[in-house]
C-alpha cells in the first residue's frame, strides 16, 4: 500500500517554480482595427493575401475573457479526471500474480 510522505510533498510544492500563464494577457492593436475590424463593421470583405501577419499576434486578437475561459476549462478537465479515479479500484503493490 502507497503511504503519503508529508516532507517530500513539501519539499517538491517548495522546489516548483511558481505558476504563470501560458497565456499573454489581451492587447489593443491599432492594426487589427483598422485593417480588419473597419471593414467588418462596414460589411466589407477582407482579403487575407493582403494582412500583415507580422504586425500583431494571438494577443491582439483575443477575447478579453479567454484566459478565464481555459482556466475554466482546465479545471473542469482535472474534476472530470478525477471522478473517474474516485471508482477505480486500488492496485495491490505487495500481490505477486502469475500467468
Amino acid at each position: 500500500m502507497y503511504q503519503f510522505d508529508c516532507a517530500a510533498f513539501a519539499s517538491l510544492l517548495q522546489a516548483a517554480p511558481p505558476r504563470r500563464s501560458i497565456f499573454e494577457q489581451p492587447e489593443h492593436s491599432d492594426y487589427v482595427e483598422q485593417a480588419i475590424f473597419a471593414p467588418l463593421r462596414r460589411d466589407e470583405p477582407i482579403d487575407l493575401q493582403f494582412l500583415d501577419f507580422d504586425r500583431f499576434s494571438l494577443r491582439h486578437v483575443t477575447s478579453e475573457d479567454y484566459i478565464q475561459q481555459v482556466e475554466r476549462a482546465q479545471k473542469q478537465w482535472c474534476l472530470g479526471f478525477n471522478r473517474y479515479l474516485k471508482h477505480a479500484p486500488a492496485i495491490p503493490r505487495h500481490q505477486k500474480r502469475f500467468f
